[in-house]
This record gives C-alpha cells, sequence and structure tokens, in this order.
C-alpha cells in the first residue's frame, strides 16, 4: 500500500559544472529524508543517477521504476546565492501535483530543504508516525560552510576511485574541523577507510587509520 516515489537527479542550471556536487547533493539528501518516512518507498540513489542529464518521460521513468509519483528540480547556486525549484508529478498522468521556488542565500538552503520535504509530504498526504517526525527532526549540522564541504567529499566518494576517496577524505576532515558534531563527515570518513582496505588502495591501513583517527577523535572529545 506504499506510494513510490523517485527524486530525479536535480538540474545544475549554474554556468559551472563544477557546482554539480551542490546539485547532485541536495537530490541525495531528499532521496534520504523523504526515505525516512514509512509511508513511503523511495527509489534508491543509484537507481535514478542514470537519468542524470537526460530529459526522459515522466511514463517511461513509471514504466521503467514502477513509481507511482516523480519528483523533479533544479538548483542554481552562484556565490552565496541559491535557486531551488522543485515539482512533484503524478507518474500516471504527468501531471504537476505540486512546484515552488525558493530563493535566498546559502544560510537559507536548510529551511529550503526542509520545505520541499514539507510540501511533498503534505501534498502526498502522508500521515507521519511519532517515529517518522523524529527522524525528520534530526538534523546533520548547523553549519553550511561544513554541510558544503560534506557535499564536496560524497561527490568524491561517489568517484569510486583512489584519487576519488583520497579527496572525499579531506572533504571530510574540513567538515569534521568545521562541525566536530557532524556525525554524517564522520561515518563517511569510515567509509573511505574500509574501501581503501577493501580495494588495496592503502599501503599502511593500520598506521594510516590510527593517525586520522586521533586527529577525529581529538575532534570530537
Amino acid at each position: 500500500g506504499k506510494r513510490v516515489i523517485a527524486v530525479l537527479p536535480f538540474k545544475n542550471l549554474s554556468d559551472d559544472t563544477q557546482q554539480d556536487y551542490f546539485s547532485d547533493g541536495i537530490t541525495a539528501d531528499l532521496i534520504t529524508d523523504l526515505s525516512k518516512i514509512s509511508g513511503l518507498s523511495v527509489i534508491a540513489r543509484n537507481s535514478v543517477f542514470i537519468y542524470k542529464n537526460t530529459d526522459i518521460d515522466i511514463r517511461e521513468v513509471k514504466q521503467q521504476l514502477g513509481v507511482d509519483f516523480v519528483v523533479e528540480g533544479s538548483v542554481r547556486k552562484v556565490g552565496d546565492r541559491v535557486r531551488i525549484s522543485a515539482r512533484l508529478i503524478d507518474a500516471d498522468s504527468s501531471i504537476n501535483i505540486w512546484a515552488d521556488r525558493f530563493d535566498g542565500t546559502l544560510e537559507n538552503l536548510f529551511d529550503f530543504q526542509d520545505s520541499v520535504t514539507t510540501k511533498i509530504i503534505n501534498s502526498l498526504e502522508v500521515t507521519l508516525t511519532e517515529k517518522d517526525l523524529t527522524r525528520l527532526a534530526q538534523k546533520y549540522s548547523n553549519s553550511i560552510e561544513a554541510y558544503d564541504e560534506f557535499l564536496r567529499g560524497w561527490q568524491n566518494l561517489w568517484l569510486s576511485s583512489r584519487e576519488g576517496m583520497h579527496t572525499a577524505r579531506q572533504h571530510f576532515l574540513k567538515a569534521i574541523e568545521l562541525d566536530d558534531q557532524f556525525a554524517r563527515a564522520y561515518a563517511n570518513l569510515a567509509l573511505t577507510y574500509i574501501y581503501d582496505h577493501l580495494l588495496g588502495w592503502s599501503d599502511d591501513d593500520d598506521a594510516a587509520l590510527a593517525d586520522e583517527t586521533r586527529k577525529t577523535m581529538g575532534w570530537a572529545l
């Protein structure tokens, strides 16, 4: 009885393609937030990112992924200004159920993300449980700067390359330096070491892990 929803990769409308990390991160976080709701089934990131930079028909998405609703959107980030546009579409009729645009500074970003999630929930008339409300209330970080570093790290982590893993680690460490309570940054930092070990990318796993554990534990204490 759960409604199935797919969040397609938000388009980067900035002139700089280097800003892809930001629009991709916004997409992935929306997927994460909607996945916290027990009344929804949300298609995983890897399955929807095959549609990145495509103009696929919504009915094809429905046929291929078996979804009831689709979320599309775009992000424009210029300096400290950001604009997020999003719309919720009925996959059967391709009719917009809800659409809105949010303009402001990066300081407004977390509010914008909360608004998009809330609008989707309200439009679908999803009844939230106490557990849903508790999960949605959990904030990842209060620091925009730390969150930006985290998104940069996330983008490099997804590359699944040795260089990408090393770059991701530096961004996660910077995020932790900016916000030493940023649990997601610690968790993804740990993933970089796990991948290094599993894929044989580290010359000395124990020494590298011990060195960075001292750093991160020093920030956490």
